[in-house]
């Protein structure tokens, strides 16, 4: 109550009875003064700067307090409903909405209060070479370096062999006359070169997550993938043995490092006048059954659309595909659209194609145009498009009578690209941003990017958010779409 009185004119200069340092005086006046509220000043939690809004927060709900256009909204519509009760409303009696509350929302099937856990990938490049490695985690970055760096001292001296159980053993110290030992007991001897050793690739420790690589003059050759995920494995392949005692596991000629790597997703795409089309082949390697995941980007907007398990996504940010040179924007967003909001993947359908002169240069048949199939799909009749059946994805895209579509052809713009009802689900940010440690000379190992990505704690294996055993499915599907569009803007400008 003191706080709201008017300052008082007199001052005291010594308390009787106390002896009070001039300097704990200074402070205890000043802080207890009047004209000051201890309460307001320098806090934390009250005003947000600019900059700590566009951040994501460790748990997405926290994201609510955060994002403006959830805030002002809901401010209005309660400020509205106030305006019309003619009685006086309290704070213990004012009923919440509850359609409003954030616990009734679903975001892949699961309530947003599960969503608990902030994933953190990083991109790496290496130097003179075409692909880029995916970590979990910084940490595990970190950690990967020192292996790689220490690698020659912890193989010195050691042998992994298999056993015809599959058992997995470290031999230390080793002689020649114990591989003879080992072999002879029908263990075999793994020679191969692994990224990092054995021991910390079977708990998913300082190991990439994806290698990701563009295949050479993809753009110009036909049903080549537009990207490549190559997923490792935390538990490699077991050496196979020939007569001469020769490693055929390895296949030198398509893919060296099967062994320890396998294809987990390719992209291919397709232009087309108005939008680009992103179809995503999963591999579940034979753990799930595989899956498509189709993503239309705009051709004249900065967005992006897909839906993933009944969820309907928009990225925010990548560049344009147009006849110019766009800027590179280093910074993305993934929210979940609207129920209210249009989207580009909403009512597919199976376009009829149309003149392709390639298909007449090689003499092969063309999809029959009255029905939009192909004569070798044993489908008769029209086909009608179903995400979640990948035989029907004949030739997918977004339907004519999609108001996305239209404004396109009628010069109409439509509001709304931005999501009110849901904050930001993910965020991708350049290495520009937030790393200010450049050197003169070039790093073998360079930071390139990070994708921030929401996880819910009951889908990880282990609590080692450091190990690749603790990522998910989910995050690492949004995680290939958010990469896919990074490689878009980084050919488009």
């Amino acid at each position: 109550r003191r706080y709201t009185l008017p300052d008082s004119a007199h001052e005291v200069i010594l308390f009787s009875g106390q002896n009070v340092d001039n300097e704990e005086a200074i402070e205890d006046e000043n802080s207890l003064s009047p004209a000051s509220s201890v309460a307001l000043s320098e806090t934390e939690t009250l005003n947000y700067d600019r900059k700590q809004r566009f951040e994501l927060q460790e748990s997405y709900d926290e994201n609510f307090t955060l994002y403006l256009p959830y805030l002002l909204p809901s401010y209005h519509n309660r400020r509205f409903a106030d305006a019309l009760d003619d009685d006086l409303s309290t704070v213990l009696d004012e009923p919440y909405a509850s359609n409003d509350h954030p616990s009734r929302r679903q975001i892949m099937g699961k309530h947003t209060s599960l969503f608990n856990v902030k994933r953190e990938y990083v991109i790496v490049g290496e130097l003179m070479k075409s692909s880029n490695y995916v970590f979990p985690s910084r940490e595990s970055f970190e950690l990967f370096k020192q292996l790689r760096n220490n690698s020659k001292k912890i193989r010195k001296g050691s042998v992994i062999t298999y056993d015809s159980a599959g058992t997995i053993r470290k031999m230390s110290n080793v002689t020649k006359e114990d591989i003879k030992e080992a072999t002879s007991s029908h263990e075999v001897v793994d020679e191969r070169n692994h990224l990092v050793p054995l021991e910390y690739k079977l708990k998913g420790l300082g190991m990439p997550l994806f290698r990701t690589f563009v295949p050479y003059l993809s753009s110009f050759k036909k049903n080549s993938p537009f990207m490549v995920f190559a997923k490792y494995r935390e538990i490699p392949l077991k050496p196979v043995l020939d007569a001469n005692g020769k490693d055929i596991s390895i296949d030198k000629d398509t893919d060296p490092d099967n062994y320890e790597t396998y294809p987990f997703c390719t992209v291919n795409s397709k232009f087309f006048q108005n939008v680009r089309r992103f179809i995503f082949h999963f591999h579940m390697n034979g753990e799930k059954p595989d899956f498509k995941v189709i993503m239309f980007c705009n051709n004249m907007k900065p967005y992006a659309d897909f839906n993933y398990k009944g969820t309907r996504f928009r990225v925010i940010g990548p560049a344009t595909t147009t006849i110019y040179l766009m800027s590179y924007n280093p910074n993305m967003r993934l929210l979940v659209i609207d129920d209210d909001q249009p989207s580009l993947c909403d009512n597919i359908i199976n376009k009829r194609p149309g003149f392709e002169l390639s298909s007449l240069l090689k003499k092969k048949k063309l999809p029959n145009k009255a029905n939009g199939t192909t004569p070798d799909s044993g489908i008769s009749g029209p086909v009608k498009f179903d995400e979640n059946n990948p035989n029907t994805f004949v030739n997918p895209y977004p339907n004519p009578k999609n108001p996305l579509i239209k404004e396109l052809s009628m010069a109409v713009t439509v509001k709304g690209y931005v999501s009110n009802n849901l904050p930001p689900f993910g965020a991708f940010k350049d290495s520009m941003l937030y790393d200010n440690q450049h050197g003169l000379l070039p790093k073998k190992y360079n930071e390139l990017a990070k994708v921030e990505l929401y996880q819910d704690s009951v889908s990880r294996q282990i609590e080692d958010m450091n190990s690749t055993l603790s990522t998910d499915l989910d995050t690492q599907v949004l995680f290939c779409v958010m990469a896919v569009l990074r490689e878009v803007s980084v050919r488009n400008s």
